[in-house]
C-alpha cells in the first residue's frame, strides 16, 4: 500500500493506493510537511491499515527516508542522527524542485539524457525554464538590474509552467483550465512541444526505436499531455489510441494501436528498485 498527502499548504486529501488502485480518500490538516507526517503517523496509530498487518506505528520496524542525492557522503542508506541531518542539510539546493526530462535508452543503456550539469538544462518543467541560450542569464541581469543567483533563482523557481501560466506548475490544474485559459494551454502547448522535440533527437539517435514509454507524474497522469506529444509523432509510425491512452491513469498499459510501428507505453516509475542489472 502506498499513499500521498497533498498538496502540502492548502486544504489537503490523503490520497491511499492498493496495489494502484485509488482506495476512499479524506481531508486532512497538511499546513506543512511536519503537520503532513503527523497526520499519516496518527492514521496508522488508529489502526486504519491494519488489515495490512501494521496495527500502529509500534509495529514498524524501520522507516526509510529517501533523499534526493547523497552527494559525496552517502551512497548507502545509513541510520540518521544529526550528523546525517546536518551533511543532508549542507547539500540542499535551490536546483530541487519538481522535475521532468527525456532519456533515451538503447540495449537496457541510457545513452542520453535532457538534463544536463544542473536539471535545469532540457525540458520546460514546473518551476524550471529549461534550454535557454547561455547569454540570456547576463542579458537579463543586466536588463532588470538584478544580480546573476536572482536570474538563476527565476530560472529554476519561476519559470517554466509556472512562469507561462502564471497560475500554476501542477498540470492537473492547467488541464482543467486548458480551454478557456489561454495562458494554462500555452503553458502545455509548449511543455508537449518541448518533449516531442527531444523525442524527435533521440529517435534519430539511436536510429531505431522500439518504443516511447511515459513515467513519472505527468507521464503517467495526464493524457491530455501525452495526446498533445504523440499526436505530432504519427509520421514516425506511432499511430495514438486515444481511447486507450484516456484509460491509463497510474497504471502500466498501451497507448499506441497494436500495428503500431512504433509504440507507445504507460509504464508507472519504480523509484525503490535499485536493481539495474
Amino acid at each position: 500500500m502506498s499513499g500521498v498527502v497533498e498538496p502540502i499548504g492548502a486544504p489537503a486529501k490523503l490520497f491511499l493506493f492498493d496495489q494502484r488502485k485509488a482506495v476512499p480518500q479524506e481531508e486532512v490538516a497538511a499546513a506543512d510537511h511536519g503537520q503532513a507526517a503527523d497526520v499519516v503517523l496518527t492514521w496508522m496509530d488508529a489502526g486504519r491499515i491494519s488489515s495490512r498487518g501494521i496495527t500502529s506505528t509500534n509495529a514498524l520496524d524501520i522507516i526509510g527516508y529517501r533523499v534526493v542525492h547523497g552527494g559525496k557522503s552517502y551512497f548507502d542508506p545509513v541510520r540518521i542522527n544529526d550528523e546525517v541531518i546536518a551533511r543532508i542539510e549542507a547539500l540542499e539546493e535551490p536546483h530541487l524542485e519538481g522535475g521532468s526530462s527525456a532519456t533515451a535508452v538503447a540495449a537496457g543503456k541510457s545513452i542520453d539524457t535532457s538534463m544536463g550539469f544542473t536539471p535545469l538544462e532540457g525540458l520546460v518543467m514546473g518551476t524550471r525554464s529549461g534550454d535557454i541560450d547561455p547569454a540570456l542569464v547576463a542579458f537579463l541581469a543586466r536588463r532588470e538590474s538584478v544580480s546573476v543567483d536572482t536570474v538563476e533563482d527565476r530560472l529554476n523557481k519561476k519559470s517554466g509552467l509556472l512562469g507561462i501560466s502564471g497560475s500554476s506548475q501542477d498540470t492537473r490544474v492547467l488541464v482543467k483550465h486548458a480551454m478557456s485559459d489561454e495562458r494554462d494551454r500555452l503553458a502545455l502547448d509548449v511543455f508537449a512541444y518541448r518533449v516531442r522535440k527531444y523525442i524527435g533527437a533521440y529517435l534519430a539517435a539511436i536510429g531505431c526505436a522500439t518504443a516511447v514509454v511515459f513515467g513519472g507524474g505527468i507521464g503517467e497522469n495526464t493524457p491530455y499531455v501525452r495526446q498533445l506529444v504523440c499526436d505530432g509523432l504519427d509520421w514516425f509510425g506511432l499511430r495514438f489510441d486515444a481511447e486507450k491512452n484516456a484509460s491509463f491513469i497510474d497504471r502500466e498499459g498501451r497507448i499506441s494501436h497494436d500495428d503500431s510501428r512504433l509504440a507507445a507505453f504507460v509504464i508507472p516509475s519504480e523509484e525503490g528498485l535499485n536493481d539495474c542489472s
